[in-house]
């Protein structure tokens, strides 16, 4: 971890009133498109950064709190980091020959207590302003003193880096909870059977004469059949014609004889 670090501040008052980005976003790359406001206070800088050794000699000291950075800030801030890598340590992949520099983002609040914000991967090294053309020139140095100098000679000087933590990985507990992923299937739809049964309406044990036996030039394209079941099957797929079907009473008299119009479709007909 690097010892130093720099503060950044916005051009206008902090308000809750309002939600303009130069109010409440201190990243140089808004502020820069602002004015500063003429009744901010007149020890801030122009460039709205600070080295952490600018905020202890002209914020902490002038207020008797100079002892706050090494006993509050910085261990906290340094904590929130060990934390979050330990956490995070399952997701990142170990390589050999390798490094990554993070920057951590922290706000302060009026006790003086860090925040972490969020830890972006490969922050700027961008010499924007004065604070940033040194302390990034310095941080390229020192990590070139971590990854090259130390890997031939364990005791070579690090900079200003330094070793914050040293152990084991941690164990990841097993998740056993609820999955809320949701996953999506391609679904198929089947082809409907090319049998339908008989009308459950039709009384059994009768005797059935057909239009068709005397009209065969009506369906000369399809062909139609009944088994056993008395199902009627198609090979055809266009719609059958609708024959009319004679029942008698168990006399055999005629006089008792009605027409009943069943409706025989090939399931190919409503694709």
């Amino acid at each position: 971890m690097f010892k130093d670090c720099y503060l950044r501040f916005c051009t206008e008052h902090f308000s809750l009133s309002t939600t303009q980005q130069n109010v409440h976003l201190c990243n140089y790359s808004i502020q820069k498109h602002y004015k500063n406001n003429v009744n901010r206070h007149a020890d801030l800088p122009v460039e709205n950064m600070w080295t952490s050794k600018e905020f202890i000699e002209k914020y902490l000291k002038p207020k008797k709190l100079a002892d706050q950075w090494d006993a509050l800030i910085y261990p906290a801030m340094k904590e929130a980091i060990i934390c979050s890598m330990l956490v995070a340590q399952d997701t990142i992949d170990p390589r050999r020959s390798s490094f990554e520099l993070f920057g951590a983002d922290f706000m302060l609040g009026e006790d003086l207590k860090p925040w972490l914000i969020e830890i972006n991967c490969s922050p700027t090294m961008a010499r924007c302003t004065a604070v940033t053309t040194e302390m990034c020139d310095s941080v390229l140095e020192d990590t070139c003193k971590v990854v090259l100098d130390r890997k031939y000679t364990r005791s070579n000087d690090t900079g200003r880096f330094e070793l914050v933590h040293k152990g084991p990985p941690v164990t990841v507990p097993i998740y056993i909870g609820i999955d809320l992923r949701v996953e999506g299937k391609t679904c198929k739809a089947n082809r409907t059977t090319t049998k339908i049964s008989a009308p459950v309406s039709a009384p059994p044990q009768t005797t059935t004469t057909s239009a068709l036996d005397n009209h065969p030039s009506e369906c000369s394209n399809e062909a139609l059949s009944t088994d056993s079941n008395s199902q009627y099957q198609f090979n055809s797929t266009g719609k059958s014609k609708q024959p009319k079907v004679r029942r008698h009473n168990s006399s055999g008299k005629g006089n008792d004889e009605h027409d009943i119009d069943i409706d025989i479709r090939s399931p190919m007909s409503n694709l």
